[in-house]
C-alpha cells in the first residue's frame, strides 16, 4: 500500500480499478475519496495450485539434497519465516519468539527462508549478530535465496507471517496455506483476510506478541491444520480479470 500522494493517485484514474484484497479496497476508499467506489472492483490475487498443490511431498532426490545441505534440521519442529530479508518482514519478532520458546521446546528450530538484496546486506549481517546475541546459533538457520519455495515450505512444521505493516495481499502466507501448512500471523491487511477464511486459528491481533507466543505454544501442544479449499486460486483471479476486461471492451463497443 503505497504512500498517499498525487503520484500514487494515478492508480485510481482508470475506468475500473482492481483491488487485490479487501484491505486495498478500503485503503482506496479512505485515501482517494474522489475515486467513485463503484469503479473499484475486488479481485483477490491467487496461488497456482499446480505450483502449490495441497499435500505436496518432495521427491527423493530433492529431499536428499536438502538434508545434506541442512543436516541440523533433522528431527526438528521447524518454524519457518519466508520472505526477503527486510526490516518490515518481522524477523526481530521471530527471533524473540524463538528465544522465548527455547527452554520449553528445545526441539524447535527457526528457518529464515529468503535472501537479501544488495542494499539489505547490512541488515542480513545485523540479523546474524542478533542470533548470536540471543544465544540462538544452534536453533536458527538461514537458507539464503531459494528458487524452490514450494518444496522448502514442505519442510516447515509451522509458518509465521509477521510483517510489521499491512500487506496488500501476502503471497508468503497464501502459498503455505495452499500446501496445507498451518500459518500463524498478524490479523491485518490481506494476510488477515486469508487467515480468517482459510485458517482462523492462525489470526492474531496485530502487535499482541504475548498472544502470538501463546498461540504458537498452543499449536505446538495440539497442532491444527488448514483444510483444502477453493479460496484465493490463481484460476479464479485470471477468470475474473478476463471477464472484467471483456465487460469493458463490450461497453466500449456499445458506446
Amino acid at each position: 500500500m503505497y504512500s498517499v500522494s498525487p503520484y500514487s493517485a494515478i492508480m485510481t484514474k482508470g475506468e475500473v480499478v482492481i483491488a487485490v484484497s479487501g484491505a486495498v479496497q478500503e485503503y482506496i476508499f479512505k485515501n482517494y475519496p474522489k475515486c467513485p467506489q463503484e469503479r473499484v472492483q475486488l479481485i483477490y490475487r491467487g496461488a497456482d495450485t499446480q505450483e502449490f498443490p495441497f499435500g505436496l511431498q518432495p521427491h527423493a532426490a530433492w529431499l536428499s539434497e536438502w538434508q545434506a545441505a541442512f543436516p541440523q534440521l533433522g528431527g526438528k519442529v521447524i518454524l519457518g519465516l519466508p520472505g526477503r530479508l527486510s526490516r518490515v518482514k518481522g524477523h526481530e519478532t521471530f527471533l524473540n519468539l524463538l528465544q522465548a520458546l527455547k527452554a520449553d521446546y528445545p526441539n524447535v528450530h527457526g528457518l529464515i527462508i529468503g535472501g537479501a538484496e544488495a542494499a539489505k546486506e547490512d541488515y542480513a549481517e545485523e540479523l546474524q549478530r542478533r542470533v548470536q546475541d540471543l544465544g540462538l546459533n544452534d536453533c536458527v538457520t538461514f537458507t539464503g535465496q531459494r528458487d524452490d519455495m514450494a518444496l522448502v515450505l514442505t519442510q516447515c512444521s509451522l509458518v509465521l507471517s509477521l510483517r510489521v505493516t499491512p500487506e496488500a495481499f501476502g503471497r508468503t502466507t497464501l502459498e503455505p496455506l495452499r500446501l496445507g501448512k498451518p500459518v500463524i500471523g498478524w490479523d491485518i491487511g490481506g494476510v488477515g483476510e486469508m487467515l480468517q477464511r482459510m485458517f482462523p486459528f492462525g489470526a492474531v491481533p496485530f502487535g499482541n506478541t504475548d498472544l502470538l507466543e501463546e498461540r504458537i505454544r498452543l499449536w505446538l501442544s495440539s497442532p491444527q491444520y488448514p483444510i483444502e479449499c477453493e479460496d484465493f486460486l490463481l484460476s479464479t483471479m485470471c477468470n475474473k480479470t478476463l471477464s472484467l476486461y471483456t465487460q469493458l471492451s463490450l461497453t466500449d463497443i456499445s458506446s
